[in-house]
């Protein structure tokens, strides 16, 4: 009988260490999420709602923060979300098929007529936007 007992109690423990993890990594999977948002949210918000604005200048602004919170975001995610993630991340912010040069300047409205700085603005809205895809 106290093997039986001894077994059980070793399974419990177990069963709780586990479930512990678990509830701990996805408590910072949520935080990270909080944070990639926040980190963007100035930004999406001036996108969205200010058509004046050079959409490259908001974006380059506002690149320290996001690239941080990218970062501590992207190393909660299991590997084959975290490789996609950062597709969407390396299609936003840098140059096609670069992953060293950032080229926000893909953004930028200045010169262009507005139907063309409306196609600009809506693009870095649009890959914001699927960076939050992740953050559940």
């Amino acid at each position: 009988m106290d093997y039986l007992t001894s077994i059980l109690s070793l399974l419990a423990a177990i069963i709780t260490a586990v479930s512990g993890f678990y509830v701990f990594r996805h408590q910072r999977l949520v935080s990270a999420s909080d944070k990639l948002r926040d980190a963007f949210a100035k930004a999406l918000e001036v996108l969205r709602y200010s058509g004046d604005t050079d959409p490259a200048d908001i974006l380059i602004e506002s690149f320290p923060a996001h690239e941080t919170s990218v970062h501590e975001f992207e190393r909660l995610l299991s590997e084959s979300n975290s490789k996609a993630f950062l597709d969407r991340w390396y299609e936003y912010a840098y140059y096609k098929g670069d992953k060293k040069h950032l080229f926000l300047e893909q953004y930028s409205s200045a010169g262009c007529d507005v139907k063309e700085r409306e196609r600009r603005r809506i693009l870095a809205i649009e890959r914001i936007t699927n960076l939050f895809r992740y953050a559940k």
